[in-house]
C-alpha cells in the first residue's frame, strides 16, 4: 500500500512456505491476539497502520469476555507504541436481525441491541468499543463491513458446495430463489482495505470514525451463485477425468 513500506499478517498459525495460503512478499507472525507483549512487539518494529482482520471459525467460542480482550489489547497496543491509524474489519452480519434488507446504507442501520447470533453479536460490541475511541489520544479508526467473502482458499463456502456437488446433491432446493444475496471476491475485501487505509493515512479527515459496507456490487439469488460455482468444479472435474483417460491410453 502507499506509504506503508510492508506487509504483515498476525494471526494464530502462520502458512506454510510454498501453501497455497502462502503469499510471497508477505511477512507472517504467529500469535495471540490478547497477548499485548507479542502486538507490541509487532507493532514497534513493523506497522505505523494496523489492519485488524477477524475470521470466522467454528471452533472458537465468541463471548464477550474474549472480545474484551482481544479489542482491549489491540488499543491498549496502538496507544502504548503511538499507532494513530487503525483499519478495524467487522462484517455486514453486525447489523443483520435476519429480515431482508434492501437498498440500505449504513447510516439506515444501527447495530442491534443483540446480534443475530454470538459471532456477530460479539464483533456489534467489537465495533462500538474501538468507534467510541476514535478521536482519543489520536488515534484515527475506519471500520470496513465486508460481506460474505469468496475466492482462493475459501474454506468455507466453496468447501460446503464441493462437498454437495460431491455427494450429489446440487439438484436440491429449497426456496424460489428469487431473494438477492451480496457476495464479496476476497481480492475486493483486500481492495477495499487497502484503500481505506491509504485514505485514512492521507486524508483521515474523509474516513476516520466511519464505517462502510464492502460487496462487489452485484448480488444474485444464492442458488445461482451456486449453480456457477458447481459448473465452474464441474469443469475442472472433466479436465481431471479426461487427463486420467489420456494417461491410460
Amino acid at each position: 500500500m502507499d506509504g506503508c513500506p510492508s506487509l504483515l499478517v498476525f494471526g494464530l498459525v502462520s502458512p506454510n512456505p510454498g501453501s497455497d495460503a502462502w503469499v510471497g512478499g508477505v511477512e507472517y507472525v504467529a500469535g495471540d491476539i490478547v497477548d499485548e507483549a507479542k502486538l507490541l512487539e509487532v507493532f514497534r518494529t513493523t506497522l505505523s497502520i494496523t489492519l485488524l482482520l477477524q475470521s470466522m471459525d467454528s471452533q472458537v467460542k465468541y463471548t464477550i469476555e474474549s472480545m474484551n480482550a482481544e479489542t482491549g489489547a489491540v488499543l491498549s497496543a496502538c496507544r502504548a507504541v503511538g499507532v494513530v491509524e487503525l483499519v478495524y474489519a467487522l462484517s455486514t452480519g453486525v447489523v443483520w436481525t435476519g429480515a431482508d434488507i434492501v437498498g440500505a446504507s449504513e447510516d439506515d442501520l444501527p447495530i442491534p441491541s443483540k446480534g443475530y447470533d454470538a459471532y456477530h453479536h460479539t464483533k456489534g460490541l467489537g465495533e462500538k468499543i474501538v468507534l467510541g475511541h476514535d478521536g482519543v489520544d489520536g488515534l484515527q479508526v475506519v471500520v470496513p463491513r465486508p460481506c460474505g467473502m469468496t475466492g482462493a482458499c475459501d474454506k468455507q463456502l466453496i468447501v460446503k458446495l464441493t462437498k454437495v456437488l460431491k455427494d450429489g446433491q446440487q439438484n436440491i432446493q429449497i426456496g424460489d430463489n428469487t431473494s438477492l444475496v451480496d457476495y464479496l471476491y476476497v481480492s475486493n475485501a483486500a481492495r477495499a482495505h487497502t484503500l481505506a487505509a491509504n485514505r485514512l493515512f492521507s486524508d483521515p479527515d474523509t474516513v476516520a470514525g466511519q464505517v462502510f459496507f464492502v460487496t462487489n456490487g452485484s448480488p444474485l439469488p444464492p442458488w445461482t451463485f451456486n449453480r456457477l460455482i458447481w459448473k465452474e468444479l464441474s469443469r475442472g472435474n472433466e479436465a481431471s477425468d479426461d487427463g486420467k483417460e489420456q494417461e491410460k491410453m
